[in-house]
This record gives structure tokens, C-alpha cells and sequence, in this order.
């Protein structure tokens, strides 16, 4: 499943990553799963060169179309950057919709192979992150391969945290409770009720390298509590993420920074 994020705050855009894919091998006869592979080295968050070095990808859900990953895709989308479209700097939703139908052509062409049963297929998920021309503040984009390609803007009129993927431990760090009890609590409390559960995280006061330590801590305790618990270890990995400001456009953090371990840029 994997877990990405896109943090927006007055200074700038936090886009983050951790980078394990899981493989699971489904039995040829029954067609029920048979083992499972994971593998901690892939990219998941992505830049691009100019005029487009004002805009991130982060991708999570579903690991691969056809027999690649969305970083093999990532290749091609960039040469088709580069030889066929707009050599001036695009709108942030102008860049998540050629995206879109990019991504959504490839999964028309060779969609994944059908989940081993009791599996549900998930779909490929981008938040797209970057900065229009002459704005202040930062835009975020949610694109849904193949369910919802239209980008829809998250945070439009405000600050906050977007998030996908295997966000459990996210939504209970965040919000305060399971997200099954959704329903639950929709039912039985009031609005005033539920924000008091809530970890009251300033974004509109955000420093920009506290939102840095805000994206790792979520994803570190992702995977620290996968570890542990029972429970799918879907994430892992290094991380990856970057900052986006309106003037410096896309900077990665060090994986050193984080981990120990120096990120190759």
C-alpha cells in the first residue's frame, strides 16, 4: 500500500515518501495468496527539470502498471516533458492533468494483474505539489488512477496536511482515533467533540523545517508501529522529501538528515 503526504504551509510545500513496494504472489490453482516480497529501495517521490523544477509527485497505493513501477513511467513522462510539451513553466493543475492522462492511458493499455482473492486492487494515487508563477502560497492536487483522474485541489483555501495510502497510524496520530469509527463518531459527536481529539498542529504558523519533522515523524511512526504490531509492514524503507518554496522551487532533504544516510539528488 505504501504511505505518501504533502504538508502546505505558509514558508512552503513538505512532500514526503517512505520507499517500500510489496509483492504478492498469488497461488496458480487457487489464486490465493501464496507469499508476499517487499522491497525498500524504491522512489516514490519525484522531481522534474526545468521550467517544471517548481513541482513534486508523491505516489502511493497501487505499486505498478503492467510490469512497472510508476518510477519506470516517471522516465518516459519526463522525456515527454522535455520532446512534446509546453517548454514554459505549466500551472500546477495544468501539469497534474497531463499527468493524469498520461498515467491513465498506461493503465487503458496494460492494466495490473489482478489481485490474488480476498485482495482488492488498489488504485495508483498522486498528490501533486508545486507553485504557480507569481503566487504566494503553494498548490496541492489529489489525482486517482483509474477512479478519479480529474485533480482535485486539497487545501485550497487554507494550510494543512494532506495524506494516502496506509495512513492508520497517521489518521490516529492526527485525529485521534481509529478511522473505522468514522461512522461512529459521526453519529455521536459533535463537531467542537471531535476537533478536541484532534493534535492541534498549527499549519497556518508552521515553520517550514518543522513541517520537515512533522512529515518524518508520521512516517516514521508508520513503519516503527508496523514493526511491532500485528499488522501488514506495508511501509518501510528509506525516506524520501523535499521542500517546495516559490523561490527556490523543489529541494531534497539529505536522507543523511534523516536516517544517517546520504541521499543521492
Amino acid at each position: 500500500m505504501s504511505v505518501g503526504l504533502v504538508i502546505k504551509v505558509p514558508e512552503g510545500l513538505v512532500l514526503a515518501a517512505e520507499s517500500r513496494v510489496t509483492v504478492t504472489v498469488a497461488d496458480k490453482q487457487t489464486g490465493k495468496p501464496r507469499g508476499q516480497a517487499a522491497y525498500d529501495n524504491t522512489t516514490k517521490l519525484f522531481s522534474f527539470k526545468r521550467p517544471h523544477d517548481f513541482i513534486g509527485v508523491v505516489t502511493y497505493g497501487q505499486a505498478f502498471i503492467g510490469k512497472r513501477t510508476a518510477y519506470g513511467y516517471f522516465t518516459e513522462f519526463n522525456e515527454r516533458l522535455s520532446e512534446h510539451l509546453s517548454k514554459e513553466r505549466m500551472s500546477v493543475y495544468d501539469f497534474a492533468k497531463e499527468l493524469s492522462d498520461f498515467f491513465k492511458a498506461k493503465w487503458q493499455a496494460e492494466p495490473p494483474s489482478p489481485p490474488p482473492e480476498g485482495m482488492i486492487q488498489e488504485p495508483m494515487s498522486f498528490l501533486i505539489g508545486g507553485y504557480n508563477e507569481k503566487e504566494l502560497n503553494g498548490r496541492v492536487y489529489l489525482v486517482v488512477i483509474p477512479d478519479n483522474p480529474e485533480p482535485v485541489e486539497q487545501s485550497r483555501d487554507n494550510f494543512g496536511i494532506t495524506y494516502g495510502g496506509d495512513i492508520g497510524i497517521i489518521y490516529r496520530l492526527i485525529n485521534g482515533y481509529d478511522g473505522n469509527l468514522q461512522k461512529i463518531i459521526e453519529q455521536n459527536l459533535t463537531v467542537e467533540q471531535k476537533e478536541e481529539l484532534q493534535l492541534p498542529f498549527p499549519y497556518d504558523a508552521l515553520p517550514l523545517q518543522d513541517a520537515v519533522d512533522l512529515a518524518i515523524l508520521l512516517i516514521r511512526a508508520t513503519v516503527n508501529v508496523q514493526k511491532l504490531a500485528i499488522m501488514p509492514r506495508t511501509c518501510g524503507g528509506p525516506i524520501d522529501v523535499c521542500t517546495i518554496t516559490s523561490a527556490d522551487g523543489l529541494r531534497y532533504v539529505q536522507r543523511k538528515e534523516i536516517t544517517g544516510e546520504k541521499r543521492e539528488s
